[in-house]
């Protein structure tokens, strides 16, 4: 019975995902905001800043790599630069911090941007099911990141 309640529901999330397609130009992903320097560059649309600063900040390991991670995956996402993304939504996933929802997402909409629907459907599903998406900012106080919605280039897929 689970197996043909999850069949289902795959199916009709590839209906949807095909008719999205085929409308919309544009998806969303959120940015994890916070003090740092290139969060504030993301906020204000200086995406070569960030993405600067989040490659040297990302070459080492730290308490808040897997934000790092997903921002930049973000970042390069919404400049269309979907070949580096590729690598960096990988490792944001991996890191499996407290906020992998949100690197499922990012790297959902760079599979959708690329064509690559049955991948997309399977990372936008664990993005959903993630109990931690987003973390209570109780977990973390006043550092805990917000989000913002950006919506990705338009690419013919």
């Amino acid at each position: 019975m689970r197996t043909i309640q999850r069949t289902s529901k795959f199916l009709l999330a590839m209906v949807a995902m095909l008719a999205v397609s085929f409308t919309a130009s544009a998806y969303e992903v959120q940015v994890l905001t916070g003090d740092g320097s290139e969060s504030k560059a993301m906020e204000s649309g200086n995406y070569d800043v960030a993405i600067k600063r989040l490659e040297r900040r990302t070459r080492h390991d730290s308490p808040t790599i897997d934000i790092q991670l997903t921002n930049l995956c973000t970042a390069y996402v919404v400049t269309g630069q979907f070949e580096e993304a590729r690598d960096v939504c990988d490792r944001a996933v991996e890191a499996d911090g407290d906020y992998v929802g949100t690197a499922h997402n990012s790297r959902a909409v760079l599979h959708a941007l690329t064509g690559d629907y049955v991948a997309a459907l399977g990372d936008f599903d664990k993005a959903a099911d993630e109990t931690n998406y987003p973390v209570p900012r109780t977990n973390y106080g006043d550092n805990a990141p917000s989000m913002q919605r950006f919506s990705t280039p338009q690419a013919d897929v």
